[in-house]
């Protein structure tokens, strides 16, 4: 596997949303879900808490329908408040009084630590310590592991292709993979409620949704699927209505990946790791 290098400098230098009366990323609103933050400090990868943003939605009349305010945060329990300003937080009070969180619209991996693991929050301490804080997940490819892999791809006759980090949090406490459809030109293989699928089928034309780049030449198209591609052994894309999901078409293959809980930016960030590096089996 080729782990593109990034460091943690790297990850500040990325763009942020425009601030256009953005509101709070979805991601970010983690009322369920904690962001896990991370630091380089000497040289190894260190653990600074679980942090939580809780944003309410406010009903503002009939014309307009409402928007998120940003009003609380704890890290590791202890509570403060913050304030968005279209593309970053500020941390007004409590353990992170001072501090600024920067909105990674791109995901990096953080200096030390070549999981593939992706970050969407950068905050920046009153310190200057910088900390990368992303949504659990999962390593997919150390998960399927090399025997399965090379199994699906002999019995599929395709490559498999994952990324190396999934932020499909519902998949984050252990879940075993599990093989769902397996014949020879199409495979389905899951990570609790992650799906990652390939079918070898000439390439769809999914202009209708979000079209992305996703590298080395490479189309894809995230969003949510209806259920047309509902069913057992849907001829394209997501099996379940609903989704998000990204699909793309590389070396004859369509290639899908499937959650209940990864936005399109983790969506687009997983699928560029999974067309950029070598197949975890099955060829080039």
């Amino acid at each position: 596997m080729r782990v593109v290098p990034t460091v943690l400098v790297a990850l500040a230098l990325l763009p942020a949303v425009p601030s256009a009366a953005r509101p709070v990323p979805e991601d970010l609103e983690t009322s369920t879900y904690p962001l896990t933050c991370r630091a380089s400090a000497g040289g190894a990868v260190v653990d600074r808490g679980s942090l939580r943003l809780v944003a309410d939605y406010v009903v503002n009349g009939d014309d307009d329908p409402g928007h998120l305010v940003p009003k609380g945060y704890t890290l590791d329990g202890a509570r403060g408040t913050w304030s968005w300003d279209g593309s970053s937080a500020g941390f007004e009070d409590g353990p992170l009084a001072g501090a600024t969180g920067a909105y990674l619209s791109r995901r990096g991996t953080l200096a030390g630590e070549p999981s593939g693991r992706l970050y969407s929050l950068l905050v920046t301490t009153p310190a200057g310590e910088q900390w990368s804080c992303g949504q659990r997940g999962r390593l997919v490819r150390r998960a399927i592991g090399p025997r399965l892999g090379a199994y699906v791809a002999r019995v599929a006759g395709i490559p498999v292709r994952v990324p190396a980090w999934f932020t499909d949090v519902v998949s984050a406490a252990g879940a075993r993979p599990r093989v769902m459809t397996l014949s020879r030109g199409y495979y389905r293989l899951a990570i609790g409620e992650a799906i990652f699928s390939a079918k070898r089928k000439p390439a769809s034309d999914l202009g209708h949704r979000t079209r992305v780049d996703l590298g080395n030449g490479v189309v894809g198209w995230v969003g949510s699927y209806g259920c047309a591609f509902n069913g057992d052994d849907p001829d394209w894309g997501p099996k379940y209505c609903g989704r998000d999901a990204i699909v793309w078409h590389q070396a004859g293959v369509n290639y899908c990946l499937e959650s209940v809980s990864t936005g399109d930016a983790d969506l687009v960030a997983s699928a560029r790791q999974a067309v950029a590096d070598a197949p975890l089996a099955g060829g080039r």
